[in-house]
Order: structure tokens, then C-alpha cells, then sequence
């Protein structure tokens, strides 16, 4: 069956097994418990949260940091094959797409359950103030979300040439930047948090972009090949996705050596930015913080970059899942330098609830539950052009 010359593969999920449909069964009641959950925030209010006056921000904040990075490094990676002829990475191109638009969407759901009264959005869109970053940072969002449904179209429509490939890409690889980099800006340019103050913050939030979405999708292609018969990637495309994973990686911890080289270095400290990042090194959030920069940072840089280890599937997939822990923990300690001292010094702590959890695992079924549909409901090999 086609729609807009679009295949659509019902007989795919005719045929799926019963450990597929098990599987999808147990997203199902995940996303019955958040819907259930979130009901409880709507009646009673972000009470029910871990969130207080000091974290304002909390655990929805954080995926939407996430999720932000996650769809920014899909689409850089397809871009890369229109771009930088990296033709290896070719057969990715529309599960590449397909997690982008999939991430961006993720994070747009996690801003209106943020919100204590969603329902009062409408002011936002009707009177925006333009003076405030956050207008467009949903600007780009919305923005990068339609492109990434006009290129996921294009490639499963059968309609993708070379040359409008590279237009769209010239179009997309900016916007992909761009979400991550104004969202950086909407923390970076808070200067009453003086560790979020810095111009460093936009190129950290790229780099951990790009690592992180590239991890997540060597993660995704590595399932599907087990799990399919039909998708058949080659090791050496796994090899060369390792290889650019431990640069990323590389790039990102530089970054971080200069943020806090900078920050202690005798002749450059400053009290507020050395207070705020002793929260990381020494206090309270040192253990996300200390481990994200050893155990799922440097570790998985040195797994990667050297050529025995890389190559091998198992080191390349824990090596993955340490790099996304890693970016998880780094988004975490993010509120931690903001929210662990507020302007006025005072302190404060945050710990996600229950119903913070349960609500924040629906939304990740959510995507996990698109994704595992369109594998089947649609044909994402890519053929060369």
C-alpha cells in the first residue's frame, strides 16, 4: 500500500513475532503509567515533583537537554554523507533521519509537561516576547522538526536525488546546529549563574550533540541488525562510526578541560564559578560528575580509539551505552551548576520523584515505540544513487 508514494508494509507488521508484539505491549503500559502520572501533575500541580523555588528546573529539563542533543547529531550524521562524501554511513541515512525527527519530538513533548499550566501556552504564542532566547529556541525546534519530516518524506518516497539530498542538507545541517546552540544560549546567557555564564557552553552542548546522537544511533543499527533479517550493516561501517565517535569524544573533553582549566587556574578564578563547580568537584553531585569524565568519558575515548578494542562489536556497543550514560550525567550536572547555589547563595538539592520518573520513561516509550513501528511499517534500507 502506498500514500503519497510512500510504502506502507502492514503485512511487515502482519507477520511480526510474538516477542515483537511483547515488546510493544510492555511500552504500552509504560506509557499508561506516565499518561497516568501526568494526570496526577495536572490535578495536584508540580508539587508532586522534586522540583522546589531553588530547582526550578529538574529531570524534564534535563531530557529535553537531551533529547535536543540526541536529534542534532541524527541529522549531522546524514548530513555527513551529502556533505563530506562519507558514503560509508550511507545505509543510515533514513534511520538517521528517523531518530532525529523521533529526539526533537521527544524534547518538544517535555517542555509542556514542564509547564505547571500547559494549558496556558497559547500566551506564549500569542505574545512572544523577543527579547527572550526561549522564542527562538522553539522557533528552530519547530522549525528543525518540519525538516527532518520533509527529509524523512523525500528518502521514503523514493523521490531523493543527489542534488536535492544536498539542498535539503544545506538547509537542515544549520537548523541541526542551531537548536543546540540557542538552547546552549538560553542557559549560557544567564549570567546571574555564573557557571552558565560562559561562551564555551554553546561548543559543549555541539560536541556532546554529536557524540551522544552518534552513539545512540551505532546503539539503534546494532539492535535492528540483530533483531532483523532484513537490515544487514557491515562491521566495517560500525568500525568507522567507533573511529569518529572517539574524535567527538575527544573534542568534547577538551572542552570541558578548558571550562575547568579556566575556572581554577589561580590567575583567571573567579569566586562564583570556582563555588559553583566545587558542587561538581567535591560536593554533592561530584560522584555524576567525577564519573562522567573517567568511567563513561575517558574510558570509552580510549576503548574507541584504539583500533583492536574498536573493533570489536561488544566494546563498540558498552562503549556507546557509557557515552550516552556519560551525556545523561553531564546534562544532570548542568542543573547542579545552575540551581546548586541560586543568585541570592543559597543551597539546594534535587531528587527526581516517582511520578518525575514514571512520566519521563512514557515519553522515552514514546519514541522507543515510534521507532520500533516505522522499523516494520516502513522500508528504511537506503540503495545508493
Amino acid at each position: 500500500m502506498r500514500i503519497l508514494g510512500v510504502e506502507l508494509r502492514f503485512n511487515e507488521l502482519k507477520n511480526a513475532g510474538l516477542r515483537y508484539w511483547c515488546f510493544v505491549l510492555a511500552l504500552l503500559i509504560i506509557i499508561g503509567v506516565g499518561v497516568y502520572s501526568y494526570y496526577l501533575q495536572l490535578k495536584y500541580g508540580l508539587i508532586i515533583t522534586g522540583m522546589r523555588d531553588i530547582f526550578t528546573w529538574g529531570f524534564y529539563i534535563q531530557n529535553f537537554w537531551l533529547f535536543v542533543g540526541l536529534a542534532a547529531g541524527g541529522l549531522i550524521i546524514y548530513s555527513g554523507v551529502n556533505l563530506f562524501g562519507a558514503k560509508q554511513f550511507m545505509p543510515t541515512n533514513k534511520i538517521a533521519v528517523l531518530q532525529a525527527a523521533v529526539c526533537v519530538l521527544l524534547a518538544m513533548l517535555f517542555i509542556p509537561i514542564d509547564l505547571g499550566n500547559p494549558q496556558r501556552v497559547y500566551y506564549f504564542l500569542l505574545t512572544p516576547n523577543f527579547d527572550s532566547i526561549f522564542v527562538f529556541d522553539a522557533a528552530v525546534l519547530n522549525l528543525y522538526f518540519i525538516l527532518c519530516i520533509i527529509d524523512l518524506f523525500v528518502l521514503l518516497s523514493g523521490r531523493a536525488t543527489h542534488n536535492l539530498e544536498l539542498g535539503l542538507t544545506i538547509v537542515s545541517l544549520p537548523t541541526a546546529i542551531g537548536i543546540h546552540s540557542i538552547t546552549a544560549w538560553t542557559i549560557g546567557l544567564a549570567k546571574a549563574r555564573e557557571m552558565w555564564h560562559t561562551a564555551l557552553m554553546a561548543p559543549i552542548f555541539i560536541s556532546s550533540a554529536v557524540a551522544s546522537g552518534l552513539a545512540l544511533l551505532i546503539i539503534m543499527l546494532l539492535i535492528i541488525r540483530k533483531y532483523t533479517d532484513e537490515y544487514k550493516f557491515e562491521d566495517e561501517m560500525f568500525h568507522s562510526a567507533g573511529k569518529l565517535l572517539a574524535t567527538v569524544l575527544l573534542v568534547d573533553l577538551f572542552f570541558l578541560l578548558s571550562e575547568i582549566l579556566t575556572t581554577y587556574w589561580p590567575y583567571s578564578e573567579t569566586p562564583g564559578h570556582s563555588m559553583r563547580l566545587e558542587i561538581l568537584t567535591s560536593g554533592r553531585y561530584s560522584p555524576f560528575f567525577l564519573s562522567e569524565i573517567f568511567i563513561f568519558g575517558i574510558l570509552p575515548f580510549l576503548l574507541l580509539w584504539y583500533p583492536k578494542t574498536r573493533k570489536n562489536i561488544t566494546v563498540l556497543t558498552v562503549s556507546s551505552i557509557f557515552v550516552l550514560i556519560g551525556v545523561f550525567l553531564k546534562r544532570f550536572a548542568f542543573l547542579g551548576l545552575g540551581f546548586g547555589i541560586n543568585p541570592l547563595g543559597h543551597t539546594g538539592v534535587y531528587v527526581p520523584t516517582l511520578p518525575e520518573l514514571a512520566i519521563t520513561m512514557a515519553v522515552w516509550a514514546i519514541g522507543i515505540l515510534i521507532v520500533t513501528i516505522s522499523i516494520k511499517l516502513f522500508d528504511m534500507k537506503t540503495e545508493p544513487h
